[in-house]
């Protein structure tokens, strides 16, 4: 159990003394177990549990029968704590997008959010597009473009413009946020960014809509032209 662990070395106590983003892989996965198997601590059973399935959309997406069988160990309180802890995400990333009380300030510190935890981790470097209403209510997300990003590294081609605009007048949006991701650390600034986003700009104008922000997302960092 995480309890038995020496401090120094405990998932728990690294996460209320650092933060989760210095916890590894396997350490919040342990935290989240909560307790280990005949001998295994639960940060051991959490790193076989993780040898176990590709990745976490893959942990995930796990039927009952499938994850208990996949580690021994593993069993229904676990599964139970997994699916429970992905419900709650589902929920916290839609439920404040849908909430009339929500300010405008706050709205969009929250679709900023969303963009951050929805690319982040992902493998391929990608652009996605969040459209929004008056209220910056969510109308629409689209991943766009993924893996072309070194194709465009002077200037986006007429191929990635023209399906940017299709994706802005299909959605009918009033308001848009932009967001680059790059499977990086840090979140660095490209020239392409600079004139994606002067674009992008100028367009809505044009249409008389609102372009509110463009994000250059890393696993660690992001960039906001809007600060």
């Amino acid at each position: 159990m995480l309890k038995e662990m020496p401090p120094e070395s405990n998932p728990r106590q690294k996460l209320l003394q650092n933060g989760t983003q210095k916890l590894t892989d396997a350490e919040l996965l342990a935290v989240l177990l909560g307790n280990g198997y005949q001998g295994k601590t639960a940060l051991d059973l959490a790193q076989e549990t993780l040898d176990a399935f590709e990745n976490f959309p893959d942990l995930w997406e796990a039927g009952r029968k499938r994850f208990c069988a996949a580690v021994k160990g593993l069993g229904d309180s676990h599964y139970a704590k997994l699916r429970a802890c992905a419900e709650i995400t589902r929920r916290g990333l839609h439920q404040p997008f849908q909430s009339p009380r929500v300010s405008l300030p706050n709205a969009r510190l929250k679709n900023q959010s969303f963009l951050i935890s929805t690319l982040s981790g992902q493998d391929e470097e990608m652009f996605a597009g969040l459209f929004l209403d008056h209220k910056q209510q969510i109308v629409a997300f689209e991943k766009q473009f993924v893996g072309r990003v070194d194709d465009m590294a002077v200037e986006p081609d007429d191929e990635f413009l023209d399906e940017m605009l299709g994706s802005i007048l299909r959605h009918q949006a009033p308001a848009l946020i932009f967001a680059h991701y790059c499977p990086d650390k840090d979140a660095s600034l490209k020239p392409i960014d600079h004139l994606i986003n002067q674009w992008l700009t100028q367009t809505f104008n044009l249409l008389g809509k609102q372009m509110l922000d463009y994000l250059v997302i890393g696993n660690e960092s992001y960039f906001s032209f809007s600060n």
